[in-house]
């Protein structure tokens, strides 16, 4: 019995070991890819070759480029922040509708330059809940990334956000690729990636749903999977509202 323990901790570790090293590999690759795109359109137009009619749409492409950029490696930075039990965030009070709607105003925008239909069907504010503004803003980023990135040929994307007895939930929905059946308790674990995604050479560093949850239970909430009825994923973050008179309580 001794044995097989021993032989099935030595499997787990290579497998984690197997893991880290995809997880290298695939960052460089997220990496070089904006990066190659940046300056091949930043020499564009330092070379003049760029007419004045195709120069906005390149330096959209920069900016987008260098946004999608500091979203991963934020993601990596955070994610050994907290690892490393040293990241640390303010909590104050605050409604989280107007931070789904400062996040949503720049990432439908992108969603629908990429030829995406979205829709927001929000419940009427407020939804108040106790939280870090960034970080609740870094969740959504990467759950609308994460149904982005694998979308297939129904390019659909939507927020529902509802609020319950206790909680307020902010769902959201593609009608992408899904996750494989038996691997749906597998997509919060850091570095996890679909073997569906790897064969159809999806990018992604394998950390954006993991940050995504811890980010959600630091805020006393969680993230839950579910395949939706059609195809596609529904991925719901989960936060508890509070109260003026429990806030005050608090302080």
């Amino acid at each position: 019995f001794g044995g097989w323990a021993v032989f099935a901790d030595a499997r787990r570790q290579m497998a984690l070991a197997q893991k880290k090293t995809d997880f290298v590999s695939n960052v460089s690759h997220e990496l070089k890819t904006p990066l190659t795109s940046i300056r091949m359109f930043a020499e564009m137009m330092q070379s003049g070759s760029a007419t004045e009619e195709k120069r906005p749409q390149y330096l959209r492409i920069i900016v987008a480029e260098s946004e999608r950029l500091t979203r991963l490696i934020n993601n990596v930075l955070d994610f050994a922040r907290l690892e490393r039990k040293q990241k640390r965030y303010d909590f104050h009070p605050l409604d989280l509708h107007e931070v789904i709607a400062r996040t949503w105003e720049g990432q439908e925008l992108h969603l629908r330059e990429q030829g995406f239909n979205t829709r927001w069907q929000a419940a009427p504010p407020p939804y108040p809940v106790r939280g870090n503004e960034d970080a609740l803003a870094q969740i959504l980023v990467n759950l609308l990334s994460n149904a982005e990135k694998y979308s297939t040929d129904r390019k659909e994307v939507e927020i529902h956000s509802y609020l319950t007895e206790n909680s307020v939930h902010v769902s959201v929905l593609d009608r992408g690729s899904g996750v494989p059946p038996g691997e749906e308790a597998k997509i919060f674990e850091a570095f996890y990636r679909a073997h569906d995604s790897l064969a159809s050479g999806i990018q992604g560093s394998g950390l954006g749903l993991t940050l995504a949850q811890r980010l959600a239970k630091e805020h006393g909430g969680e993230i839950t999977y579910q395949a939706r009825e059609g195809g596609g994923s529904n991925v719901t973050l989960r936060l508890p509202l509070t109260t003026i008179e429990g806030d005050r309580a608090r302080a």
